[in-house]
């Protein structure tokens, strides 16, 4: 099975091209509660999917991993069981689903949601819900909304409201048309992105027209800079 890690914008171009054989009804929100973050150190993200498969396949007796997406505390997503695929997410509203499990345990008292994390996750799942046409009130679903799941999934420490809320005004965010000077800012935010050469563009874009400090020009410069002699270096 190959992993493959992404940013957002990766995965929401990905996904903008992907091929589906399948409709998509609601959108499955999870925590891992097991790894969490102290198992996470920014370069594992690969080998804690593939302990999660394992464990799916081999305990749990499923086909593949349960989840089609898993977001990192970074805020880089992993894919995968095929898109295709219905997930092992929720018993009995598995079919047309799409889930995503975020790693850490989010119940009060552990792990805090928050940071780049959430910031990735209300980017990608608004693009998602607008892309397939769900309503956010009753196609997004946590795991604990299902009253016979007896889990706090995806923690405790998350409030479904707010959860919903933030969501809600990203989507109105989105959906707003740029205003016409504001089009080639955003559009060259997406192609630095793209190129890895912009880390959050989500946050860049929410500040689109405030004034750039000089820590992040140089930030950008740097990028470049890096790109270019990896680039060089293997000519």
């Amino acid at each position: 099975m190959n992993f493959t890690i992404m940013t957002t914008s990766e995965l929401i171009n990905h996904v903008r091209t992907f091929t589906w054989s399948r409709s998509i009804r609601q959108l499955h929100v999870h925590h891992t509660w097991k790894p969490d973050y102290s198992d996470y150190n920014g370069t594992n993200g690969i080998a804690l999917q593939m302990g999660m498969r394992d464990y799916h396949v081999s305990t749990n007796g499923w086909k593949d991993i349960g989840q089609h997406l898993t977001l990192l505390p970074d805020g880089q997503w992993i894919t995968g069981r095929d898109f295709n695929m219905d997930p092992a997410s929720i018993q009995g509203w598995n079919s047309e689903a799409f889930c995503i499990e975020m790693l850490g345990n989010f119940d009060m008292g552990c792990d805090a949601f928050g940071g780049i994390q959430a910031e990735a996750m209300f980017e990608f799942c608004a693009f998602f819900v607008m892309q397939m046409k769900l309503n956010v009130e009753s196609d997004v679903k946590f795991h604990r909304d299902n009253p016979a799941a007896d889990k706090t999934c995806p923690g405790s420490g998350i409030n479904r409201e707010w959860f919903m809320n933030q969501l809600a005004v990203k989507i109105q965010a989105l959906s707003l048309p740029p205003k016409e000077d504001e089009a080639w800012k955003l559009k060259a935010v997406d192609e630095l992105a793209a190129a890895g050469l912009l880390n959050q563009p989500g946050m860049w874009k929410d500040k689109i027209n405030e004034p750039m400090p000089v820590w992040a020009v140089l930030t950008v410069i740097h990028s470049v800079f890096e790109n270019l002699s990896l680039k060089n270096k293997y000519r």
